[in-house]
């Protein structure tokens, strides 16, 4: 991670690590203590569902009201991305306050493209403008989301022997298995490959199997004719 503070924290670089190191907030400035560069790998096509921030610390102000905080989320690094989080109270003593939830999206959406930028990030400030002493041990930022629907497919070879001029048959079987109950399918790519000229394949055909995994004419055709193919 990397951060970068207001002229009045101390020590913010402490805030990097849960070692007893504490990066220190006692002014009337509200100014912004930033930790960004997390370094998230999500896969593509993944939908973002939630954002959940751990906020270690503690506040050394006698009455609740001294010691809190508020917690944001940046997308460009320095300004809030949807809605701050306020009056967040630490207690006496050094402890983890969560923020967000696995279905909390701070008020935005989110894309896989701004969660993995490097300046996605916690925007950490003073709840109000009165001076009392706040630290900050380490901040821990988890990301859930919806991965894309995975496809596994199985090849079956049904070329018959030999086939009459003319005639039709089924040449290939695949079966394509989701982990999800529906998925979208927005192509199926056949090629030709060989010295068959193009102009001797009438047409390609793709159908749906009624489920009795045979190829006949019960199944459902699904495509239009293919007659034509790139080079080669």
């Amino acid at each position: 991670t990397s951060v970068s503070a207001g002229a009045s924290w101390v020590t913010p670089a402490s805030v990097q690590g849960d070692d007893g190191a504490y990066a220190d907030f006692t002014a009337t400035t509200q100014e912004f203590l930033t930790i960004k560069t997390f370094g998230f790998s999500i896969p593509v096509g993944s939908v973002i569902d939630g954002i959940q921030v751990v906020v270690n610390g503690y506040g050394t102000g006698g009455t609740a009201a001294r010691r809190r905080f508020r917690c944001a989320l940046t997308k460009d690094g320095s300004t809030i991305a949807g809605t701050e989080k306020t009056a967040l109270t630490f207690t006496t003593s050094d402890s983890d306050f969560t923020n967000g939830s696995s279905s909390d999206l701070w008020g935005t959406t989110w894309s896989r493209g701004e969660i993995i930028n490097a300046n996605f990030g916690v925007l950490i400030r003073d709840n109000d403008t009165t001076a009392h002493l706040l630290r900050f041990d380490h901040v821990t930022v988890t990301v859930y989301y919806t991965p894309p629907s995975q496809v596994t497919m199985t090849k079956t070879d049904l070329a018959p022997a030999n086939i009459a001029q003319g005639a039709e048959a089924a040449f290939e079987k695949l079966s394509l298995i989701t982990d999800v109950f529906d998925a979208q399918w927005t192509a199926i790519k056949v090629t030709k490959s060989g010295t068959l000229a193009d102009g001797s394949v009438t047409s390609v055909k793709i159908y749906a199997d009624n489920g009795n995994g045979t190829y006949g004419v019960e199944d459902t055709l699904i495509s239009p004719a293919v007659t034509t193919f790139s080079a080669g």
